[in-house]
């Protein structure tokens, strides 16, 4: 009887296990044939679109006769033909979508992203991208790609209200959009939500501030003496850097002594994108700063300007305990030229500790 019972057990899990993989292959089947299916007619739809795009009164019929799934497709298409299309008919394409709903469509999604946890009331249900769930990060940051290409005040109201979103890469996504269209209302209310803390999270933050300088240069030169995150004078510095202007050396050789070493070393890239002379002063006393970071960005600083007085202290440099300081000091004494490469040349052909690094800098600027 226990003989039975166990042949009998296991001929009910070697058929359950069959129905399971069955189960398994089938469900496999309809996915993928569901999958060819709508990428079948998500080609077949943009087609329609862009006869659309060519007629747009002759495309009223498109719309019209358009399913929900066939809408759902449009709107998941949207960043992808915005990308395709330029002028008349890139605005005849957010037209379509906005007629289709879009626009209300990504509002909804990306009001879903307040700090509450929750749909506001009367927004639509979340049918769109991958299935099922309210207020996913990824479907809001597409809503602030998607809602960046509207021209509408509400897009606009829309993003701003994301930079109180619960997720850092929308609020990041959302500062983004509304400093590529201009739209933003001041440096400090970007910032705010930023929360920018001790360390600088992303190139796109610093892109940022560089996107904003031409803008808002008298706002960026307040943050530099304003009771900030030691972070935001860095990204502060970096912005204005850009702007190349020679009358912002005051306010950047300010910082090139500040207490903080990320603050000095930030003053000292600035300084060499500047490129201006009257930065020799400061330059000649990061030569000697205490950190390495800071002498190595003074090097290039110096080589960048061509400084020719700081020859004697990058000659010192090349037995300084940093790696990477020598080989800046070596590289900026042969941009500085002169002098600067005679003593390279001479230092190559004596035994030393920095022969191995001028020679790799004098190879360097022989092949370039």
């Amino acid at each position: 009887m226990l003989l039975w019972l166990i042949w009998f057990a296991s001929l009910a899990l070697a058929a359950a296990s069959l129905g399971t993989m069955l189960v398994l292959i089938i469900r496999r089947l309809v996915i993928d044939r569901w999958a060819r299916l709508r990428k079948a007619r998500q080609k077949a739809l943009r087609g329609l679109v862009f006869e659309y795009l060519e007629d747009p009164q002759e495309g009223r019929d498109l719309i019209d006769h358009l399913t929900e799934d066939d809408r759902n497709d449009i709107r998941d298409m949207l960043e992808d033909l915005a990308r395709l299309v330029r002028g008349p008919a890139r605005d005849n394409l957010l037209r379509m979508v906005n007629e289709l709903g879009g626009c209300k469509f990504f509002l909804d999604v990306l009001g879903s992203g307040s700090g509450e946890r929750h749909p506001r009331a009367g927004a639509v249900a979340v049918n769109w991208f991958l299935p099922p769930g309210w207020g996913n990060e990824e479907h809001r940051l597409r809503a602030v790609a998607a809602l960046a290409l509207f021209d509408d005040p509400q897009a606009i109201e829309a993003l701003t209200a994301a930079l109180g979103d619960r997720s850092p890469r929308v609020r990041l996504a959302a500062t983004q959009a509304l400093v590529d269209a201009g739209a933003e209302q001041s440096l400090r209310a970007l910032i705010e939500p930023l929360d920018i803390g001790g360390a600088i999270h992303s190139r796109a933050m610093r892109e940022i501030f560089r996107d904003l300088a031409p803008r808002r240069t008298a706002e960026m030169l307040d943050l530099l003496t304003a009771k900030v995150p030691d972070t935001v004078k860095v990204l502060a510095l970096y912005g204005l850097a850009g702007t190349r202007d020679p009358t912002l050396l005051p306010a950047i050789i300010v910082l090139a002594a500040s207490s903080a070493v990320d603050v000095r070393a930030e003053a000292m890239r600035a300084l060499a994108l500047i490129g201006h002379p009257g930065a020799a002063t400061t330059v000649l006393a990061g030569l000697a700063d205490e950190s390495w970071v800071v002498r190595a960005q003074a090097a290039i600083c110096a080589g960048t300007i061509g400084l020719a007085d700081a020859v004697p202290a990058l000659v010192s440099l090349l037995a300084d305990g940093e790696w990477w300081v020598r080989f800046r000091a070596a590289r900026a004494l042969a941009q500085i030229g002169g002098e600067g490469l005679r003593t390279l040349e001479r230092l190559a052909a004596e035994p030393g500790s920095a022969r191995e690094i001028v020679t790799a800098v004098l190879a360097e600027a022989e092949a370039a």
